[in-house]
This record gives structure tokens, C-alpha cells and sequence, in this order.
């Protein structure tokens, strides 16, 4: 007798084959749609995060601290104090991370933290022929930055050595090359901000597929840069790598309540691009469940149909002893078959649909550059589909179900249903 409501219900399904396939296919593709489109939206935000993180470094501490406070205001009114001044004359404030080499050897002591790297940056002008282009200068110690960032791997053309073994060697971004015009080898003529003047050689390409960075992004050896920028023996930033880029945040407060300088992590620095990734994710989220819903009301309309065509059966099930839990599961387990089936068939129906989308091969250029539609797969993705599938197809089957236990057999056979 247990089993009986099973039974039932799936000689239901398989009696209104058409009606069956149509509740199926309509779960089926509102859970490949769900799946896509978390799959795309995910792809996009992956690429841009590991791009980023790759080219940046976890974390950066800068050669300023986060807010100029006066310690006798702190003590008469609190942390919050800060100091304001009013129409203060214009002057050049030299900013410099202090005895750097402590201060990295100190970072790379601290747990959490895979390896350090020293920079210096500034503003510059690169010219070639009768091309310009303003692009932001940074100058690396090679071997440390590339512990800390992809940027090594990220070379189309070129090596990144030869910034050691070249006077006045340069690794221009790919956006930065293409406008120039320029390719490893030629020479290009660097301006500084105070007119400093230098005669580079490229020696490398680099490609990190963020479009900002590619395009205005160049590469020097610290000393160049230094000499280039009128920083000479000065370093503005140091760069950090870290064994989990999640936890980078509290990483850089620890590393800011120990040194005092303004540590950003890769989250604060890409705040902006992160609120528009949890937005997205929750119109994604929105438009994917109303699609559920319509399929999910498909069902609702099927059984309910299925219960008003069935009272005759219901009867005849009450007289034979079936009680009204009998009578509510039959229909319940419609609706959850309907939903495991639907759900499966979805699962199923997503991967091959993101198969193909990755298949397509076409230039996306953007804030990140590809081949083809970004897709991330996320087993998350589909466990939330298909679970969602399922519980609303039981919601759906709820009401009809329960519609269908309080018929009574009595008023059924004399005509009064």
C-alpha cells in the first residue's frame, strides 16, 4: 500500500505521455538556461579577477598612509580627528616607502605572504616617429616581480630578462605597441614628467587581456625608472603575493596596522568592477528564477487539469480503501517526478549547451580581451538549479494535490464534482 502512490503516479505520467514530455522539457530548459547564464556571467568575472590579480600582485602598500591624522587631536577628540587646512600654499610632497629592504624582508615574514616586490611609478610619454602615447611607467626588479605577478608569462613577444642585460630597456603593453606602432627592437623615445629624456629599446610584449592595463601600461628596471621618473633611490610601492587571494583583505589591513602605509588589496582596488559583478549575478539570478516559474506554473496547470479530469478515479481509489495522504501523494509524487526528471534532463542538457559555447571561437575585446564567450563551469551552479527545479515543481504540486484529498467520494459519484 505504500508503494501504491508511486505506482499510481507514474502510470499517470506514462498514460499523458504529451502532456509529460511538455512538463519535462519546460523544467528541463528553465535549469540549462539557469546554468548557462550563471556560466557566462561567471566566466566574464573569473577572467577579470584572475587577470587582474595576476598583473597587480594580491595586494599593494603604497608610500603614504591611509589618512593624515594629528596625534594631539587623537587624544583630545578621539581617532576620527584629522587635520583640515585651509587654502594651503602648492608644494611638491616627495612620498617614499622607507628603508624598503626592512620593510619587504618584514612582509615576507608574515604568514599569509608568498613573496614581495619593490616598485617605483610615475606618468610618461613614449614617442615613436610621429606617434605619442601617455602611458603609466613602473619599474620592476625582474625576478622579484615575477614571483609576485604573471606578468612573465604574459609576454607575447620578447623577454623579460633583457630588461637586465639592455641599457634603457622597455616592455611596452600590447595596446601600448599597437598604437605606437612599435615591435621588439625598434627604439622609442621616453619623456618624463620633469622632461627627462631617454632613448629605449623594446625588448618585450606583453599581453595581460585587461584592456586598461595592456593599453597603458609600460615596464622599466627600477634604476631607469627611477632616473626616468626623478625618483632616483626612491620606491613608491611594493607588490605582494599571497597564499589565498580571498583572504587578501585581511591580509592588507594586517599589513597596514603594522607599517602604516596605505595597503590596498585587490578587492578594495577593483571595488567599482566587483558591485557590478554581485549586480549582474543578482538580475541573473532574478530573470533565471522567473523562467523556472513559468515552467513551474506549466506543471501546475498540467496536474491541476489531471485532478479535475480524475475525480472519477479518485472516487473509485477512496472506495477502495485509499486515504486522502494516499490520494495527496499521488499526485505529490507526479510533481516530484515531473521535477527529478526535469532537473536531470536539464543538468544534462546545460553541459552540452556550454560545450558548445566554448567551441565558438570569435575576438571579445572589452575590459578583458578573449576567444570566444567566457564560460565557468561551477558544480554549485547546477546543484542550485536542479534543487530549485525540484522544490518548485513540489510547491506546484502541493495545490493540486492537496485540492485532490478533500474530494469527497460521495459527493464525486452523485455528480456534485
Amino acid at each position: 500500500m505504500k508503494t501504491l502512490p508511486f505506482s499510481l503516479a507514474l502510470r499517470y505520467l506514462l498514460r499523458r505521455k504529451r502532456q509529460t514530455i511538455v512538463c519535462l522539457l519546460g523544467v528541463a530548459i528553465g535549469v540549462a538556461v539557469f546554468v548557462t547564464m550563471l556560466a557566462m556571467m561567471d566566466g566574464f568575472q573569473v577572467k577579470f579577477i584572475h587577470e587582474t590579480v595576476g598583473a597587480t600582485g594580491y595586494a599593494i602598500v603604497y608610500d603614504h598612509p591611509r589618512n593624515r591624522t594629528s596625534q594631539f587631536l587623537q587624544h583630545v577628540y578621539g581617532k576620527k580627528a584629522m587635520v583640515v587646512v585651509a587654502d594651503p600654499k602648492p608644494q611638491e610632497k616627495i612620498y617614499q616607502i622607507r628603508n624598503p629592504g626592512r620593510v619587504m624582508h618584514m612582509l615576507t615574514s608574515l604568514r599569509g605572504v608568498v613573496a614581495a616586490a619593490p616598485t617605483v611609478d610615475g606618468n610618461a610619454v613614449l614617442i615613436y616617429g610621429q606617434r605619442q602615447r601617455a602611458v603609466s611607467v613602473i619599474g620592476i626588479q625582474p625576478r622579484q616581480q615575477v614571483r609576485v605577478t604573471t606578468i612573465g608569462r604574459d609576454l607575447v613577444a620578447g623577454s623579460f630578462a633583457r630588461l637586465r642585460s639592455t641599457a634603457n630597456g622597455i616592455v611596452l603593453g600590447s595596446g601600448v605597441a599597437k598604437e605606437l606602432g612599435a615591435t621588439v627592437n625598434d627604439t622609442i623615445i621616453v619623456t618624463g614628467p620633469q622632461g627627462q629624456r631617454t632613448v629605449s629599446r623594446v625588448v618585450g610584449i606583453f599581453s595581460t587581456g585587461v584592456t586598461l592595463t595592456d593599453y597603458s601600461t609600460v615596464y622599466m628596471l627600477l634604476r631607469d625608472a627611477q632616473v626616468i621618473l626623478d625618483k632616483q633611490n626612491l620606491i613608491t610601492n611594493i607588490a605582494i603575493k599571497g597564499t589565498n587571494p580571498n583572504s587578501a583583505p585581511a591580509l592588507a589591513a594586517q599589513i597596514e596596522g603594522i607599517t602604516g602605509y596605505k595597503t590596498e588589496s585587490w578587492q578594495e582596488a577593483n571595488q567599482n568592477f566587483l558591485t557590478i559583478f554581485v549586480i549582474q549575478h543578482a538580475i541573473t539570478y532574478i530573470i533565471c528564477a522567473a523562467i523556472l516559474l513559468v515552467a513551474v506554473f506549466g506543471v501546475f496547470n498540467i496536474l491541476t487539469m489531471s485532478v479535475m479530469e480524475k475525480t472519477g478515479d479518485i472516487a473509485i481509489m477512496r472506495s477502495y480503501g485509499l486515504t486522502r495522504a494516499d490520494i495527496r501523494n499521488t499526485f505529490v509524487f507526479q510533481g516530484l517526478l515531473i521535477g527529478v526528471s526535469g532537473a536531470g534532463l536539464g543538468v544534462v542538457l546545460a553541459k552540452i549547451i556550454v560545450w558548445a559555447i566554448k567551441q565558438l571561437k570569435f575576438p571579445v575585446t572589452g575590459l578583458v580581451r578573449a576567444q570566444g564567450i567566457l564560460m565557468a563551469e561551477r558544480t554549485s551552479s547546477y546543484v542550485i538549479a536542479a534543487v530549485a527545479a525540484v522544490i518548485f515543481t513540489l510547491i506546484a504540486a502541493v495545490l493540486p494535490a492537496n485540492r485532490a484529498a478533500k474530494f469527497n467520494p460521495v459527493d464525486i459519484l452523485r455528480g456534485r464534482h
